[in-house]
């Protein structure tokens, strides 16, 4: 899944360039941060996973809604999508608190 989510950020990057050089601000709702922590989380390589995405333009910023893996699980309908069960979204959110993937890009 890593790889197909990667090549679709791949098969949008050259839009995504090609609208900031018009001055269209992008917002993105989810990108190669989030692939590379449920990748990672999975129990992939972390350098593997980030690897696929090296060249990807990257975002001015990056705005993370941390929420408590416990309280997300209280929202209507948790548990009915594949990765939402709570030892996984407390996996990813180790993945998302790593270093390593918030290198080069400030995060808020």
């Amino acid at each position: 899944v890593n790889l197909l989510f990667s090549a679709n950020r791949w098969e949008m990057a050259s839009e995504i360039v090609d609208d900031l050089n018009r001055g269209i601000v992008v917002v993105c709702d989810r990108y190669a941060f989030s692939g590379v922590a449920y990748s990672a989380a999975k129990g992939l390589d972390f350098a593997w996973c980030q690897a696929h995405d090296r060249g990807l333009p990257l975002p001015d910023s990056v705005f993370f809604m941390r929420v408590e893996p416990q309280v997300g699980a209280l929202r209507a309908n948790f548990g009915d999508e594949r990765y939402e069960d709570v030892d996984m979204q407390v996996r990813v959110r180790e993945r998302f608190d790593d270093p390593r993937l918030r290198q080069g890009v400030p995060w808020h």
